[in-house]
């Protein structure tokens, strides 16, 4: 399932989460906050994913590549370590460090603490929640774009955003993996979407709840 943002620019994919067999792989848009926290520049391309595996190893995947060195590198990000591989013209290196007290990074994300297994959703009242994501609208427009390449359309299980009618606020995007006999209230708010995915446990839930800024609009 991917969530779109349509606005007065067009359509952008801006979070994805799909299920495979054994696994349950995402990503969400905060271009940003990932460079800032990773000390990268706005300007280096990087590729970032979520991965919850069937053991619950879950854990955060950045890939980038220096400019200036050419160095690629490969960074992992668990509840209790952090790998790192870098591909030199020298060849690769690799090294394993233990999280403890490293706040740095994509370690911002990461809960510390180790998930339940994927199949203790189908008998537990078990429920996760992943990265938010928080996009900023200004007068219909969707102000920080993604990285994303939009090649195709929204599918009939993709949830589709529409703030062209909004002014001045935030769309707080959030995934969710429920298990069984779990049931989330969710707000009549006006400006609130969501869209599931209960083919099997656990449900892959997504939810976007629009916050408008009433200083702005007041203004």
């Amino acid at each position: 399932m991917k969530v779109w943002i349509r606005d007065k620019e067009g359509l952008e994919a801006v979070y994805w989460i799909k299920r495979k067999r054994t696994v349950i792989l995402g990503w969400f848009t905060a271009p940003k906050l990932v460079a800032e926290s990773v000390g990268l520049t706005m300007d280096v391309p990087y590729h970032i994913h979520f991965t919850y595996p069937l053991d619950g190893d879950y854990h955060f995947s950045l890939k980038f590549k220096d400019p200036h060195t050419g160095i690629e590198v490969y960074q992992n990000v668990y509840c209790d370590r952090i790998t790192r591989k870098k591909i030199t013209a020298a060849g690769p290196s690799k090294s394993v460090s233990r999280r403890v007290g490293n706040y740095g990074g994509l370690a911002v994300l990461m809960p510390e603490h180790r998930p339940r297994r994927l199949d203790d959703y189908l008998d537990e009242t078990a429920f996760f929640s992943f990265a938010t994501s928080a996009l900023p609208i200004r007068d219909g427009i969707h102000i920080r774009k993604s990285k994303i390449r939009n090649t195709d359309d929204p599918g009939e299980d993709d949830l589709v955003i529409d703030v062209t009618p909004l002014r001045t606020g935030t769309v707080n995007i959030s995934a969710h993996l429920v298990g069984k006999g779990v049931f989330l209230a969710w707000p009549p708010e006006k400006y609130s979407w969501s869209r599931c995915d209960d083919s099997k446990f656990p449900n892959v839930l997504l939810r976007a709840i629009f916050w408008p800024d009433t200083t702005a609009q007041s203004s």
